[in-house]
């Protein structure tokens, strides 16, 4: 008799009651199935998320408009190298600010603002103002970071 009480309560908990304070679940609600909860996104944050001083500290003058070319100091790779030709005191239409020594096919730019394209290396939509173009082809763009990966291995030739 006592268990089957326990089960009752079990029941009236489950779908409403004055036992609980809020409103009655139905079985996905309590099961947490369906495609609601598959949009309900929980992201558990471990207690380090606060900690700034645990960070890696960017550039000094990191977000410093005067150089452009202090934003990207953290990345390494061809931006660290003096730009073949500097546009920033000139007026373009296209907002290109600096351009690097071309490396075979492959050339990088710097825009003063970021934009949104598809790298053809790896696919990606990639919102950056660092952008390296292969042959002077505005068609086939490709992101730093594969960018980097491609003339680190030696591969700028091939591409």
């Amino acid at each position: 008799m006592l268990s089957s009480s326990k089960c009752f309560l079990k029941r009236l908990q489950a779908r409403g009651s004055p036992f609980r304070s809020g409103g009655g679940k139905g079985f996905v609600a309590r099961n947490n199935t369906g495609s609601v909860f598959f949009r309900r996104k929980s992201f558990e944050m471990n207690g380090t998320h606060k900690r700034m001083y645990k960070r890696i500290a960017g550039a000094p003058n990191s977000s410093n408009m005067a150089n452009p070319r202090e934003r990207y100091r953290h990345l390494g790779g061809d931006v660290l190298r003096k730009p073949e030709a500097s546009f920033d005191f000139s007026e373009r239409a296209d907002g290109l600010v600096y351009t690097w020594k071309a490396r075979h096919r492959l050339q990088l730019h710097q825009f003063n603002s970021s934009e949104i394209f598809v790298c053809f290396h790896c696919g990606y939509p990639v919102r950056s103002a660092l952008v390296a173009v292969k042959e002077e082809n505005w068609d086939f763009r490709m992101c730093y970071s594969c960018y980097c990966d491609v003339v680190n291995s030696g591969l700028e030739d091939v591409i």
